[in-house]
């Protein structure tokens, strides 16, 4: 396998992060109207139209091949398109197994909790998951 054929499922998947959820391009994806949030969050949709797009420029405009076909074919476009959107919900789940791997991307204030979303029964006790079993709540 040639290193080339990595290049368009890195590509369409590091598009579909920062358009998504990523931290430096939040002033963006926090303008997203409800509809087009929902679409941008789905990484087979919005996979589909970042190949075609990243098959145009890099096939048209730089000659990129892919799997055989030449990069400035027009079925490069369509085939780059229709395999982006079965790659990139799997590179997505890669990089963000990889995220939670490495750490936090937020910084983690000293003082707050370690489980900050708890189940209450509203007694002062929380639902420990792990221990599957109702716990007091720490003072």
């Amino acid at each position: 396998m040639h290193p080339i054929v990595l290049l368009y499922p890195l590509i369409t998947a590091m598009f579909y992060y920062l358009g998504a959820r990523a931290m430096i391009t939040q002033w963006l994806w926090s303008r997203y109207p409800p509809w087009l949030d929902h679409f941008m969050m789905c990484s087979a949709c919005t996979g589909v139209w970042y190949g075609a797009a990243v098959a145009a420029v890099g096939g048209y405009g730089l000659g990129v091949p892919f799997v055989g076909l030449a990069g400035d074919h027009w079925s490069t476009v369509i085939v780059v398109a229709l395999c982006s959107g079965v790659w990139t919900p799997f590179m997505s789940l890669a990089h963000i197994k990889a995220l939670e791997a490495l750490g936090s991307t937020a910084p983690v204030k000293p003082d707050a909790e370690p489980y900050p979303q708890r189940i209450l029964d509203g007694h002062g006790n929380y639902w420990d998951c792990y221990d599957q079993q109702w716990k007091p709540l720490p003072k």
